[in-house]
């Protein structure tokens, strides 16, 4: 992660943490970036390794409903990058036999600038979308307002013939 944001920073990205607040009791922690005026989270785990174990006697008397059996979870040394943005082209980068987390931060802060450009894409979608629906609320209103006037003409005319 050190190295992800010294090289982010040196692209002349700027990474911080962002704190969320869900309600009045909990908040959380996001680790973000801004590229090209977009704000991107992201973030680095680490899988862990399951494995299965048999309860003691002891264990078994203290939790009479579990199945005999419980499940340890130690850290596997297998990290994973991701992208926690719908919009990013992909989201994950993770240990493999031949490639390392380590060997994919160009691609990594690559996908952040394609994802941030994409983010840009769907705002200004967004916005002109907004545009042409007020256009549309706008035109039908002055179509309501018109019928409204030539249904008053009609009733002042349909008034005035029958006097």
């Amino acid at each position: 992660m050190n190295a992800l944001i010294k090289e982010l920073e040196a692209r002349g990205f700027k990474v911080s943490i962002v704190m969320e607040k869900k309600n009045e009791y909990y908040s959380s922690y996001k680790t973000c970036v801004s590229v090209l005026g977009q704000t991107i989270e992201f973030g680095l785990k680490e899988f862990l390794k399951q494995t299965k174990r048999e309860l003691t006697p002891t264990e078994r008397k203290e939790r009479p409903w579990a199945d005999g059996f419980e499940y340890d979870y130690n850290p596997s040394g297998r990290l994973s990058l991701e992208i926690k943005t719908w919009e990013a082209p992909r989201k994950n980068w993770s240990d493999a036999k031949i490639k390392r987390v380590e060997n994919c931060l160009n691609d990594f802060i690559i996908a952040l600038i394609k994802t941030s450009v994409e983010l840009r894409t769907r705002e200004v979608q967004r916005k002109q979308e907004a545009c042409n629906r007020l256009e549309w609320e706008r035109l039908r209103e002055e179509r309501e307002r018109r019928r409204r006037e030539e249904e008053a003409r009609l009733q002042n005319l349909s008034d005035n013939a029958f006097n």
